[in-house]
């Protein structure tokens, strides 16, 4: 029966493994709506099940299984000085310079943010994501970096950091990053550097954006500053 089940569903075209989970999710639910139908003492019970509800069904739950991963290069490379160059001007390494890093670390962040916009970028182009999974994740990212940014920045405003802004700001971005490094795009998109990328691509919108991310307790007012004598000097 299950063979035969299998091949009407249309999850015959799925791995084994994933259209027997599959068919097992799809009988299980099948199961509950036949108890509630054959349920005569329940006066308000289901009567019947309409083709388009089992289809939406079949559809929904196949959903579940399919497109676990996104395709990832297995090798990065490092960046060459060219591209290095193309990002000095960016808004997220401004917010890096904010903290004093050093040429490595910043170098390292740049990388990070590198990889994960190019492989964004792909990954919309081909449609094996769509603009609003991306924005679910980015929310949810915001929320890790809000939690970290609100807890450290208030410690900074309460005189725990002393008058060391700079060191606070470090905190705040090595617990974010680290904070975010598990959340996953999908459940198979394993690679850290993902989030942590796109976490600078959100700090990279902190001039344009309503809900600004940053990692110096008063980088906001500090990008602000830095902006306006860009423009005097043009």
């Amino acid at each position: 029966m299950d063979s035969k089940l299998r091949e009407v569903i249309g999850v015959w075209k799925t791995d084994q493994g994933q259209s027997q989970e599959i068919l097992e999710e799809l009988k299980g639910w099948w199961w509950g709506v036949s108890k509630e139908m054959l349920d005569r003492s329940n006066p308000s019970r289901r009567e019947a099940v309409s083709a388009e509800e089992l289809r939406t069904k079949i559809d929904y739950v196949m959903s579940k299984y399919a497109q676990t991963s996104l395709p990832i290069s297995d090798r990065l490379e490092r960046l060459t000085e060219d591209e290095v160059a193309r990002y000095k001007d960016r808004v997220f390494v401004a917010q890096l310079q904010l903290l004093k890093l050093g040429r490595r670390s910043i170098r390292f962040h740049l990388g990070e943010y590198h990889h994960a916009w190019t492989h964004r970028s792909r990954w919309l182009h081909r449609h094996y994501v769509a603009p609003s999974e991306l924005d679910q994740f980015e929310s949810d990212l915001r929320r890790e970096w809000e939690q970290v940014f609100s807890k450290l920045a208030d410690a900074f405003d309460a005189g725990k950091y002393g008058d060391d802004a700079v060191k606070a700001g470090v905190d705040i971005l090595d617990k974010a990053m680290a904070a975010v490094e598990t959340l996953r795009l999908r459940p198979q998109v394993e690679k850290r550097w993902v989030a942590r990328g796109t976490l600078h691509a959100l700090a990279d919108l902190a001039t344009q954006d309503d809900e600004p991310v940053g990692w110096h307790p008063d980088f906001e007012n500090l990008l602000s500053q830095s902006s306006d004598t860009a423009d005097r000097e043009e």
